[in-house]
């Protein structure tokens, strides 16, 4: 029986210490979790507060277990009691159970003292932040007031920044257009320069072509094909140079019209420039503006000065071409000289192209007789290449029969045959190469027939142009002076070709494969000849875009004249205006007066609005901050109220426990006593909460009865600004002058009647911009009134 009692009791120990521990585990796992939400959703401050009371509920769980568990324990020592030694051993083991726990109490006290000390720093750093709080409140209203004046003063910044702006911008974009003329005429040079290093190359290559002419000569169909070629291209560059000669004539023109545009231009400027001047004299108080426009002007003129720089660059290089024209002129001359020397040696050709035609007759009827010769000779190759193949198959038949029978001696003798059979067998291959070299040349000679005898009826009808040609030439001899500048060494070249070939049309035969490369080379001349076309038309368009740009530029600096123009007669509208204003002067200085008092009354209850909004704000701001601490306190004393009640059941219970198992440890009840009252100490008593509470209602009132003064303020502030005729806030307000009644813009009454207020004559009116700047306030302000009563009726 005592066995089994003090295994019950050996068992409830072991349950009520596993239960401990699982409270103590709950509780860091509470805290944890409560701890890492809080921080997420409230303040540091707020958070310190909550982290120190639930650390002290946590304790307060703490103590509660440890009483449970001594409590058991008691239990058991008081049933263990009259038992006998064997027990001592438990006795003491629960003794230094009691000792850790007592350990335990005292750690958590220590932990509670430190708790409240975190406390009261917390409360004196919330006194620093209130302190803080009231002083931002006047520096708010201090900061009203320099942000008004600032951006005031920005507008002027602003407005002075955007007129500066134009005019750099305008400054940027002529300087853009300089850097890109200067650019366009150094491209224009460099293409000049590009194409007369073409046209070296292109005499170097007609030197070599002489030297390669020197050594080669085509037949005769061939030299008329290249003399038609060469003349078609003495045309095409012919009408080149026509058209180059017409793109610089209308080139020079357009420079001329841009001279003289650019000297109107400049007469213009200078024009504006004393203008500007006389201006300046006169109008003292926009001496700023004058200034910048001054120097935009110096600016353009010293842009008109570096354009007529570039003009007498230019002028300078057409003197030049002028020069080149003059020498190309000269040596047109001599080259028309040259022309009728050509045409005498072209005569001498003639005789001896039909010298050459008789002789390739002569030739043409030797070939004839070669290619029978050859047709005879094929057909006794064919007869003797049969017969051989068939000797060859006999011997082969033969070899196969001895390989049976041979001996060493009949080996011998096969190699002999062997032998033999080579060397027919390469005579055999030299046969057919030779056959089918004489079939080329067969087809070759037929071929030179077929062309000779399209070169004759060629060459009669090239020398029927030839004739017509000559005519022609003497003709146009005139016309072509002026054109075949470039051409000039080209056509000489061309000549000496001619006479060339003509000496070396005998050598036919030798010449024939050189003739290909000859037109391989022309191919190349006429491939440089598109080249340089391609260019000329990129030179044009080039060209093109300068004519563009200038124009662009001649419309920018129209702009520039016609913005000048503007500003005139802008500042004769002003000088208008002024004169007017100064008759009207004495009336308005009086009628200003008079708005200015009734704008001072004005400002003194703006003045009273700001002040009212700035005490507006700072209460709804106080008051949001108590509604936030009155949300808190609300919250806490839900918790302590809960864990109150919580605590109270648990010591019922734990009482009722006692009662049924026997006095607990008087120590540890008065631990429990003193931890009791140091819980009651930070409970908040119901006298703070309602002091609070009346705090609260007050400012409320008072929040009010500040409200219902505003609403007066406003109130009184729009019976002054309406209009007299519909009762409306003055938009567009306008005075009456001489009267000074004002009126909004919708009831704006016409000139020379009656005022709606005091039925006088109306000689004029004039805007008064800031009545409707304080109506537009005075709308804000009431929509800002309204929200605020409604934040006061939901809370």
């Amino acid at each position: 029986m005592l066995r089994g009692r003090s295994g019950e009791k050996s068992d409830s120990k072991n349950r009520l210490g596993n239960a401990a521990q699982q409270i103590l585990t709950n509780s860091t796992n509470l805290r944890e979790n409560s701890s890492s939400e809080g921080y997420r959703r409230q303040p540091d401050l707020q958070l310190r507060i909550e982290e120190l009371i639930y650390d002290n509920q946590q304790k307060d769980i703490t103590i509660a277990a440890l009483q449970r568990n001594y409590e058991g324990i008691s239990r058991v020592f008081k049933e263990e009691k009259g038992k006998a030694g064997e027990w001592s051993e438990k006795i003491g083991n629960l003794e230094k159970e009691n000792t850790a726990l007592k350990a335990r109490i005292q750690t958590f006290e220590s932990q509670k003292q430190k708790i409240a000390q975190e406390l009261e720093k917390t409360q004196e750093e919330l006194a620093k932040v209130l302190k803080f709080y009231e002083e931002s409140k006047g520096f708010k209203a201090e900061n009203l007031g320099l942000k008004q004046l600032l951006e005031k003063r920005k507008k002027e910044v602003d407005e002075s920044n955007y007129k500066l702006e134009i005019l750099k911008n305008e400054n940027e974009v002529l300087r853009k257009t300089k850097a890109e003329i200067e650019a366009n005429f150094k491209k224009v040079k460099a293409d000049f320069d590009t194409v007369n290093r073409d046209k070296e190359i292109l005499a170097d290559d007609s030197r070599v072509l002489k030297e390669q002419v020197e050594r080669l000569s085509s037949e005769t169909f061939e030299k008329e094909n290249l003399l038609q070629k060469f003349r078609f291209e003495i045309t095409n560059f012919n009408e080149k140079e026509i058209t180059n000669s017409q793109i610089i004539a209308n080139l020079r023109k357009e420079l001329s019209d841009e001279k003289s545009e650019l000297l109107s231009t400049r007469n213009k400027m200078r024009e504006l420039y004393q203008h500007f001047q006389e201006l300046k004299k006169q109008h003292d108080s926009k001496e700023t503006l004058l200034k910048a426009t001054f120097n935009s002007e110096i600016d353009l003129n010293v842009k008109l000065t570096s354009l007529q720089e570039t003009l007498t660059e230019k002028e300078i290089e057409i003197e030049k071409l002028k020069n080149d024209r003059e020498n190309l002129t000269q040596s047109l001359a001599e080259n028309n000289i040259k022309i009728n020397n050509t045409e005498r040696d072209l005569e001498i050709t003639k005789n001896l192209l039909n010298a050459a035609i008789s002789t390739s007759e002569q030739k043409e009827k030797d070939l004839k007789n070669e290619i029978k010769k050859l047709a005879e000779g094929i057909e006794e190759f064919k007869n003797k290449s049969y017969a051989l193949e068939k000797e060859l198959n006999l011997t082969r038949n033969d070899k196969e029969i001895r390989e049976r029978s041979l001996t060493s001696d009949a080996k011998k003798a096969e190699q002999l045959l062997k032998d033999e059979l080579i060397a027919k067998s390469i005579e055999i291959s030299k046969l057919t190469k030779e056959s089918t070299n004489f079939k080329q040349i067969i087809e070759g000679l037929s071929k030179e027939n077929s062309l000779l005898s399209s070169s004759k009826k060629a060459l009669e009808a090239s020398i029927l142009k030839l004739q017509e040609d000559l005519n022609l030439i003497d003709t146009q001899r005139s016309q072509y002076q002026n054109l075949l500048s470039n051409q000039s060494q080209y056509t000489k070249d061309i000549e000496s070709q001619l006479i060339e070939k003509s000496k070396q049309a005998v050598e036919l035969d030798e010449k024939r494969k050189l003739a290909i490369s000859l037109q391989e080379e022309l191919d190349t001349i006429m491939d440089l000849n598109r080249k340089l076309n391609t260019e000329n038309n990129q030179f044009k368009l080039e060209i093109d875009l300068t004519q563009k740009e200038m124009q662009k530029q001649n419309s920018r600096v129209e702009n520039l004249c016609s913005e000048v123009e503007t500003l005139q007669q802008e500042i004769k509208n002003y000088k208008k205006q002024v004169s007017g204003l100064e008759v009207s002067n004495f009336n308005l200085q009086e009628l200003v007066s008079k708005a200015e008092k009734s704008l001072a009354i004005n400002d003194k209850s703006m003045s009273q609005i700001q002040i009212l909004q700035s005490q507006l704000l700072s209460i709804t701001s106080e008051k949001d901050s108590i509604n936030k601490a009155k949300s808190l306190l609300e919250t806490e004393l839900l918790q302590r109220v809960s864990e109150i009640s919580r605590l109270k059941k648990q010591i019922s219970e734990e009482q009722n426990n006692a009662k049924s198992t026997g006095e607990s440890n008087i120590a540890l009840l008065q631990r429990i006593e003193q931890l009791r009252s140091e819980l009651e100490k930070y409970r908040p008593s119901e006298l703070d909460t309602q002091r609070a509470i009346k705090s609260l209602q007050e400012r409320e009132r008072q929040l009010g009865k500040g409200l219902e003064r505003m609403e007066h303020a406003l109130h009184s502030m729009e019976t002054n600004l309406s209009c007299h005729s519909c009762f409306n806030l003055l938009e567009d307000a306008l005075m009456c002058l001489p009267c000074g009644h004002v009126s909004c813009g919708k009831c704006k009454p016409p000139n020379e009647e009656d005022c709606p207020q005091c039925q006088g004559i109306i000689n004029r009116t004039i805007s008064v911009p800031s009545f409707s700047e304080i109506a537009g306030k005075l709308i804000y302000e009431k929509q800002a009134l309204e929200d605020m009563k409604n934040l006061l009726s939901v809370s």
